[in-house]
């Protein structure tokens, strides 16, 4: 099948994002899919390295440059969207006829183009809901007009009714799609998950030399990896790491950017047992998840925000790394059933100071906890598996088929793999 990408912030590895759709798009080329891409130069002009192509030979892109940054305010995001919404439009009206068009949220604008092309093109298209908008800027405050919040909800509903079908990242993301009136059979449910090829890639000889080239010989490493943006309740995290500046024993090692960049950088200057680290490419942020003995995730308290399916969760966990989710949702509640991490309230920095200081209190069930989180990973996170799921839903649908019955056969024969596999490590 000729699969059509409307995607503005398509990536690589080489960048300081998750790069999901850099692995599917190369899997679906190996399996002899045809493959277009309408998305921005936003990554392709930020990338760190240059270990990785780019794009797969034989796909046919077309970048468009559209100024953006995560330190944008909402009125410049919004014309940085739009600007991408018509002249992807354009492009993508311009490109060779696919059998379906595959349109990946956020923004909400991004969904509309793809939609518009395939309503033109005559073919159907397939909705990846990365991130609930608007719910989650109305719900933080970003978006505050009343004109301005219908509509986008409208235009959300609108969406849903048109996409031959919708792919959730994570359960509760698929709930609220299944509130607004879509059916259950409509909505397939695909978690981030995580890149174990990247995985695999790291050495012992590597972390040794991290350890020796940032002092963390010795050290208990707490790692906090991601944006430094607003809602990442950064203020609260850093006041926890305050609290336990007594703590020679530990290291926190801070790698980032957003926002809040300048306010962790003077922490590290102030404190000795912090590290501050600028970005790194998503290939180079593996060994540090390995390196860890504990890793953070934060968000501000929002119903919204805790719908979403983050990948650095995934990565922590596949990597052996407990972590602490200062989280309210899905994902937190997932870590504490299956006993991978720990969970603190958003904001409540003398809480999170002594969550770190139990969790190392305990060594031997801080390592469970990583044995534990890798298993679950190899088991629910791998995108090599997701891929196949993904493949099933575009095929499905290309083939105007039931999209249930093609994913449940590739399920099953997911888990008849793992399970030759899991016999074959008991002997």
């Amino acid at each position: 099948m000729h699969i059509l990408y409307v995607y503005q912030f398509y990536n690589s590895p080489d960048c300081y994002t998750t790069a999901k759709h850099h692995g599917f798009i190369r899997y679906f080329v190996d399996q002899g899919h045809k493959v277009s891409l309408v998305s921005s130069r936003t990554f392709l002009d930020q990338r760190i390295t240059n270990e990785f192509e780019w794009l797969p030979k034989g796909v046919d892109a077309t970048h468009i440059r559209v100024p953006y940054s995560n330190e944008m305010g909402v009125a410049r995001r919004s014309i940085a969207f739009a600007d991408y919404m018509v002249r992807a439009l354009v492009a993508g009206l311009r490109m060779e006829k696919p059998d379906v068009v595959f349109g990946i949220s956020t923004p909400l604008t991004t969904a509309w183009t793809a939609k518009q092309i395939a309503r033109i093109k005559r073919v159907p298209w397939v909705f990846e809901v990365k991130d609930l908008w608007p719910l989650v800027p109305v719900e933080v405050g970003g978006i505050t007009n009343p004109l301005a919040v219908r509509g986008l909800f409208r235009m959300e509903r609108k969406l849903y009714e048109s996409a031959a079908h919708i792919v959730s990242l994570s359960p509760a993301m698929t709930d609220y799609i299944v509130g607004t009136g879509a059916s259950p059979e409509k909505v397939t449910t695909i978690v981030n998950g995580t890149d174990f090829p990247l995985i695999e890639r790291v050495s012992d000889a590597e972390l040794d030399r991290l350890r020796a080239e940032h002092g963390l010989e010795g050290k208990k490493v707490v790692l906090y990896g991601g944006k430094y943006g607003r809602m990442n309740g950064i203020p609260a995290l850093m006041a926890a790491v305050e609290h336990l500046a007594h703590r020679e024993d530990l290291q926190f090692v801070f790698i980032g950017y957003g926002y809040f960049a300048p306010s962790v950088e003077q922490l590290a200057a102030n404190q000795a047992n912090v590290t501050a680290l600028p970005a790194l490419p998503k290939h180079q942020m593996f060994p540090w998840f390995r390196l860890a003995d504990l890793s953070l995730f934060s968000v501000i308290h929002s119903v919204a925000l805790g719908t979403a399916s983050p990948s650095k969760v995934f990565d922590s966990l596949a990597c052996g790394t407990p972590i602490v989710m200062i989280n309210e949702g899905w994902a937190t509640d997932l870590v504490l059933k299956e006993r991978v991490g720990f969970a603190t309230p958003p904001g409540n920095e003398t809480s999170l100071a002594e969550t770190i200081e139990n969790a190392f209190a305990d060594e031997a069930g801080l390592k469970a906890m990583g044995e534990r989180g890798r298993a679950l990973a190899e088991r629910d996170f791998d995108r090599r598996d997701h891929v196949k799921r993904l493949e099933a839903v575009l095929q499905a649908v290309v083939d105007g088929k039931p999209v249930l019955a093609h994913v449940t056969a590739v399920d099953e024969q997911i888990e008849a793999r793992q399970k030759i596999s899991r016999a074959s490590l008991m002997g």
